[in-house]
């Protein structure tokens, strides 16, 4: 069927009649384009002559201010605006009719033409995705077939954390925003604490390689010239600890510990109407996310006193409600994550009605009935699922599917805005980029078309988009492998896996590793050794994204298998009594050591591909805390000269 490699797939997909042509793909075939095409709209075209290109065809873009001959073309034109345009090539015969949204598109392939019909640029530039998809997969010819189609949610995001070290290159944001972009995702966020150059206040993003106003300023108009919103995100409560420990903020901070603002302090208030002042003149979106979730250590210090007097949730409230008047006074609409409110069920219906809740869960579930009550307090609220990539050297799949898959039905089911795919760095932020793509992905195909793609048929379709038929089924089956390693029994955990403590923790004093079964790291290895394997004999995708994603994934298999091994060998030393045991279990740790050293290296490549070096440093401490632990075990074991 002509839908099999569609992602999303589309909401009605009908083929031609039996005998019907297809639209033939060779040399002549045209791109013509309305002569009142925004920018956005001409980005689409160009994407689409590179698509042709990809299939030897050479086809000019031709825009057109009247075309009645509309044969051997590929039509991409806005109802309502370019029906006088383009006569010969509107569509009247689709059932059903054009959808209600902007974002919603007609396609038709006949043997004489394509046609892309956008409800709006945007929607347009939507069914160009679709029709990249198609023409990816073409065998010199498209069948006939006509698409009708539109988002479940309106909104679609990612958001992706660049506060825990890894800050990436604006080249890197501009693949992402290409990549989200290419399954109809609309939404971008990026999670900042002290992660931007602020000019009132330049010490908090200094020695991190945080993004400048330029850059921010290039990459909104990057997104919007794609139909995505670039929506600003600013820590402004907890998680302030590398603004916190300058001296010259120390006194804001609410405890020693320093977490979060102190909402008791007026200057609090006076720094984040600067940081806001600074930070969303580079942004055209008109909506903020505040972020304000896991304020630990409120009520306990500065304002100790007012959270005894009015509850410490109302101390909560009152922060909020004044950012809310701050956003007002920058012409933004609030987004707030919902956490501290679901401790305090009593204050929701305080939250201000124009506020937008961030509602969000990591683990899978079959459902999230915390959306219930923000939907019969008459609140927007957006679902936030995650991509499961942090705290572990794989990515939990099948969590993740079973995460966002789940979250968008409850939040379906009560009339939610969206769903924002939070992509979180924990511990330095040591997950790859390329392990990423899947959930940005999944989440793209739930939130356009939720539960119409079960998940063996999604992992077909994202492996074969993504990597190409040659290279499909050894990826996929790598990938698997590389996941279920991690969550072996005895591995798993809540929000992670052991597998990242197994490769730089302590497994004989750390009491979580302490208790992982010999079976499950012999398991870990397995599974590793097979994924690397597979992934070795991956021939290797022909564009630069996919082969820097397979090289990703190579480098995760090397180091789950490091890991497992790294474990075992812990293992053994209580068990080395006799000296050859000794000096066996000795000579397998020299030899991690240098093997160690080695991934070093290639982890510091491969980071520099995407990202800034600046905070590079975070996640090569977790490799030197590996090794340090290696060196304490070696000389338990290592036999000694009394003359050295």
């Amino acid at each position: 069927m002509s839908d099999s490699l569609l992602i999303p797939q589309p909401v009605h997909v009908e083929g031609g009649p039996p005998d019907a042509a297809p639209f033939p793909l060779h040399p002549g075939v045209s791109v013509v384009i309305s002569h009142r095409h925004e920018q956005g709209e001409w980005i689409a075209a160009l994407q689409v002559k590179a698509a042709l290109e990809r299939l030897g065809i050479d086809a000019p873009i031709q825009p057109q201010i009247h075309c009645n001959d509309v044969r051997q073309s590929i039509v991409l034109a806005v109802r309502g605006r370019d029906e006088p345009v383009f006569p010969g090539a509107t569509i009247t015969r689709v059932e059903p009719a054009m959808p209600d949204s902007p974002e919603a598109y007609l396609l038709s392939a006949t043997a004489e033409r394509i046609a892309v019909w956008g409800a709006s640029a945007a929607g347009l530039a939507r069914g160009v995705q679709t029709l990249r998809q198609l023409l990816a997969t073409a065998n010199g010819a498209v069948p006939a077939l006509e698409i009708v189609d539109a988002p479940a949610l309106a909104w679609r995001g990612v958001m992706l954390d660049i506060s825990r070290g890894k800050i990436p290159t604006l080249e890197t944001l501009e693949q992402v925003v290409d990549l989200i972009a290419a399954f109809k995702l609309n939404v971008l966020q990026l999670y900042t604490e002290h992660s931007f150059a602020f000019r009132r206040h330049p010490r908090i993003g200094q020695v991190w390689g945080s993004l400048t106003p330029e850059e921010i300023a290039s990459l909104d108009q990057y997104c919007r010239d794609r139909y995505v919103e670039l929506q600003p995100c600013l820590q402004s409560f907890g998680h302030l600890r590398r603004m916190l420990d300058l001296p010259e903020y120390a006194h804001l901070a609410e405890t020693a510990d320093h977490w979060s603002l102190a909402p008791s302090n007026e200057g609090t208030y006076a720094l984040l109407d600067d940081l806001y002042a600074d930070y969303l003149a580079c942004f055209s979106s008109r909506n903020f996310n505040i972020c304000s979730d896991e304020t630990y250590d409120l009520g306990a210090g500065q304002s100790k006193e007012l959270a005894e007097r009015i509850g410490k949730g109302r101390v909560y409230l009152e922060h909020i409600l004044r950012l809310h008047r701050l956003a007002q006074q920058y012409g933004r609409t609030m987004l707030v994550w919902d956490d501290i409110f679901l401790h305090h069920p009593d204050l929701v219906h305080e939250i201000p009605r124009d506020a937008i809740i961030l509602n969000w869960s990591y683990e899978a579930a079959e459902s999230y009935p915390q959306v219930e009550g923000f939907h019969e307090a008459g609140l927007r609220q957006v679902v936030c699922p995650g991509t499961s990539t942090w705290r572990t050297l794989f990515p939990r799949l099948a969590n993740a599917r079973g995460n966002i898959r789940n979250f968008v039905r409850s939040g379906v089911q009560v009339g939610a805005l969206g769903v924002l795919t939070t992509d979180w760095g924990d511990d330095g932020h040591p997950n790859l980029l390329g392990s990423s793509w899947y959930g940005y992905t999944y989440g793209a195909a739930e939130g356009w078309a939720p539960g119409v793609l079960d998940d063996d048929e999604f992992e077909r379709r994202f492996t074969l988009l993504v990597f190409g038929d040659r290279d499909a089924a050894a990826v996929r089956e790598g990938m698997q492998a590389l996941s279920d390693a991690c969550v072996e029994p005895g591995i798993a955990r809540r929000n992670g896996s052991h597998s990242i403590l197994l490769f730089r923790g302590d497994v004989l004093t750390d009491e979580e590793c302490r208790g992982i079964p010999d079976a499950a790291l012999a398991a870990m290895r397995e599974r590793g050794t097979r994924a690397r394997a597979l992934l070795a004999g991956v021939a290797g995708p022909g564009s630069g994204e996919a082969r820097r994603t397979l090289d990703e994934y190579r480098l995760s298999a090397d180091l789950v298998v490091y890991a497992a091994e790294r474990g075992r060998a812990a293992r053994s030393i209580a068990h080395a009594v006799e000296p050859a045991a000794k000096e066996a279990v000795a000579l397998e740790l020299q030899r991690l050591k240098r093997e160690l050293h080695e991934l070093r290296a290639r982890y510091c490549a491969t980071w520099l591909v995407r990202n800034k070096p600046d905070g590079l440093w975070l996640t090569l401490d977790q490799f030197d805390e590996s090794a340090r632990t290696l060196d304490a075990w070696y000389q338990s074991v290592a036999r000694v000269y009394p003359w050295s």
